[in-house]
């Protein structure tokens, strides 16, 4: 039996980094027959899946986390976005194999990918650009871009190596975070055309 006290549960969540666990255990025994010692030993394993982990850390009263499904938007309904799409799955091989920075930086491709898609191929400084201006008349779509262009200010640290640049530290948040709004606003633009009645 072993105790789930919070430290124990920190680090396995440091080494679960948002995926699947697999308990492993192995059992010696030292056998003595007459004046015969045989030793044996077995390993029994346990796959516990990502659902399953949040429920019994909700039951222990760990955390309370939202686990929410974003689907990796379909690039052979819109070849224009197969860039961005492609450097949305590396961004997410990186956040895999705990590669913030990297994940992030990739993160900044798919922004990049996605405004070439747009047909917006200048990258316009967002210092200088009027995002706020009038955002009563807003409409959907260009609340949309403002979002877009915002993210393209967060990320942009996680692809330079200026001094500011290189003292901006980045997470497993951070990257959980992008990844996750990247493919939800990919989504967004993705959208399947309207069947006509």
């Amino acid at each position: 039996m072993v105790e789930l006290d919070h430290r124990r549960i920190e680090a396995l969540e440091d080494i679960r980094q948002g995926g699947d666990l697999t308990f492993s255990a192995t059992l010696w025994a030292h056998v003595k027959y007459r004046n015969d010692m045989e030793i044996s030993t077995d390993t029994l394993t346990h796959f516990i899946n990502q659902g399953v982990w949040v429920k019994i850390l909700k039951e222990l009263g760990y955390a309370e986390l939202l686990l929410l499904e974003v689907p990796v938007p379909n690039s052979n309904i819109h070849p224009e976005f197969s860039k961005a799409v492609k450097h949305l799955e590396k961004a997410h091989r990186f956040m895999m194999q705990g590669y913030w920075r990297d994940a992030v930086g990739t993160c900044r491709n798919v922004l990049e990918s996605l405004r070439v898609a747009l047909g917006e191929r200048k990258y316009k400084d967002p210092t200088t650009d009027p995002w706020f201006a009038n955002l009563r008349e807003k409409s959907k779509d260009e609340r949309l871009e403002i979002i877009r262009k915002a993210l393209e200010v967060y990320t942009h640290p996680a692809h330079h190596a200026d001094e500011n640049a290189a003292g901006i530290e980045w997470d497993r948040t951070d990257a959980v975070a992008m990844l996750s709004i990247l493919s939800a606003l990919l989504g967004c633009y993705m959208k399947p055309a309207k069947v006509s009645e």
